[in-house]
């Protein structure tokens, strides 16, 4: 599992853009997935939970800090590239 945790500007909403994307599918996104919150902690809101080739919608953070979690299992290698963007404004 990786945590990445990131800080926009301090009182600007950030963006993230995902332009690539091709995880395992499965119905609930139980294997390798994405899982983003809407701050700093998995206590926050989330914002989504991704998996399978679908190329998520772009997520608006309601501050200045997204939360990411990716889950992966060794069994399947995919592709994910992500754009965060610091301020939206």
């Amino acid at each position: 599992m990786l945590v990445h945790n990131r800080d926009a500007l301090p009182n600007a909403p950030c963006e993230l853009l995902f332009t690539e994307f091709e995880l395992e599918p499965h119905q609930e996104c139980a294997y390798d997935h994405i899982v983003v919150y809407d701050g700093h902690t998995t206590n926050q809101q989330i914002m989504g939970r991704f998996c399978g080739s679908k190329l998520p919608h772009p997520l608006i953070a309601t501050e200045n800090s997204m939360l990411l979690v990716f889950k992966s299992g060794a069994s399947v290698q995919r592709k994910v590239d992500i754009i965060f963007i610091s301020s939206v404004f």
